[in-house]
């Protein structure tokens, strides 16, 4: 519970708690003692920076769960798996663990674990453009999630339609949602409310938000970073886009959001590249779009490796530009 409750708010307090719990386990013996205690270790916030030292805690997880017949947390370790291979761009083994994941869901009627499935694979259908199909299944693990009284599912199904609706270019489709969640929901959707509010070129308004210095190194880590490099770049914030290049910088491979298998939004290089050109760092930036392309096709892409592409090619077009004058 002290890891949950400080997890993104104090990382080495969460990380002492996770190693205490694990002792304590440890010593006790106890299968589900130690079941709980791995899985607390193996899914530290945030997800995007506990992808290496994950698996062995998973492959412990997995023995255990099968010694001792754990269905639950056999589950858990496919769900891990996933997230480790969404950290490593790999799409095609988070989309086997997914399915493994699934069935075992199913088998034991784990409903909150089908609920968790559902979002996995609606995000990989948003990533590759299908987003009549993500909908669709966010819509399911939003019926399946409330139905075990998730306190979350809500939440879920609004974020994905927030972040699919910006990769669609679509903010003024959601900016009656957006609006009404922050007056209810205050801070933690504030940089969604600014982004969405800047999209829409109301510049000022979005100045005006209320935006936390530091992004919350939570579950949605990569997703906030792509939305405040965003929001940087539109209203002309350069020391904010100056602190998040040193965010940005040891994620640079992946893509925002995937690493916790509920969410996508585009690559971190690209958020990366925006920044960099920004500040006027072109050389930097032509190299970070160039990641972002070939980000966006390992993951099977289309729309996001052209997006960088047409970046890549504005960058280029605007420098030429200014040689010639």
């Amino acid at each position: 519970m002290l890891v949950d409750a400080v997890a993104g708010e104090d990382a080495p307090r969460a990380l002492r708690a996770a190693r205490d719990q694990l002792a304590m386990a440890r010593a006790d013996g106890e299968p589900r003692l130690m079941a709980a205690a791995l899985m607390t270790s193996a899914r530290l916030l945030p997800h995007e920076v506990h992808a290496e030292v994950r698996s062995p805690l998973t492959e412990e997880l997995r023995g255990l769960a099968h010694a001792h017949d754990l269905p639950a947390y056999r589950w858990v370790c496919e769900h891990l798996d996933a997230m480790t291979a969404a950290a490593r761009n790999d799409p095609a083994a988070v989309r086997r663990h997914t399915a493994e994941g699934l069935v075992l869901a199913r088998r034991y009627r784990l409903v909150w674990a089908q609920g968790l499935g559902a979002a996995a694979s609606a995000m990989l259908a948003a990533v590759t453009g299908r987003f009549d199909v993500a909908e669709a299944r966010y819509a399911e693990a939003d019926t399946l999630l409330q139905r075990v009284g998730a306190h979350h599912a809500t939440g879920l199904r609004t974020l994905a339609l927030i972040s699919m609706r910006l990769l669609q270019d679509r903010a003024a489709d959601i900016e009656p949602m957006v609006h009404a969640v922050y007056e209810s929901a205050g801070g933690s959707v504030s940089v969604a409310r600014a982004l969405v509010l800047a999209r829409l070129g109301r510049l000022d308004e979005a100045r005006a938000v209320p935006v936390p210095p530091e992004p919350m190194r939570d579950h949605l880590y990569g997703l906030e970073l792509d939305f405040r490099a965003q929001l940087a770049v539109l209203v002309g914030d350069q020391a904010g886009a100056v602190a998040l290049t040193g965010h940005l910088e040891p994620l640079r491979d992946q893509l925002a959001g995937a690493a916790g298998v509920a969410y996508a939004s585009r690559p971190l290089a690209h958020a990366l590249a925006d920044l960099y050109r920004f500040l006027g760092e072109h050389r930097r930036a032509a190299d970070a779009y160039a990641l972002a392309e070939r980000t966006a096709h390992a993951w099977g892409s289309a729309h996001l490796a052209e997006h960088a592409a047409r970046a890549a090619a504005d960058l280029s077009a605007e420098q030429s530009r200014r040689r010639t004058l």
